[in-house]
């Protein structure tokens, strides 16, 4: 502390790897965003369950496109995968 902030030296935050994505790929994810977002605002208004079913499942496969982007753009196994979602923390838990 220095005062009464906090103090953060840059080095430590130099060194966190932050990819930074393609104009192409962020323009995907960002249509990818606005497709789930206007899923949403839709289910919100569906009228029968088939609605809710369709638009519930077009958000999860969007969202799955863009998870699986970040993993690629990261180079996650599928160990690391499960380490992020919490997976290998709930399997520890059931043992």
């Amino acid at each position: 502390m220095q005062g009464h902030n906090f103090q953060i030296d840059k080095e430590p935050l130099l060194a966190i790897p932050i990819f930074a994505p393609s104009p192409a790929d962020q323009k995907r994810v960002a249509d990818l965003v606005k497709r789930i977002i206007e899923c949403h605002s839709k289910i919100a208004k569906a009228k029968t369950s088939s609605e809710l079913d369709q638009f519930s499942r077009l958000a999860s496969q969007w969202d799955s496109e863009i998870q699986a982007t970040i993993e690629a753009h990261y180079d996650l196994s599928k160990e690391e995968v499960k380490m992020l979602s919490g997976q290998v923390a709930d399997e520890g838990m059931s043992s």
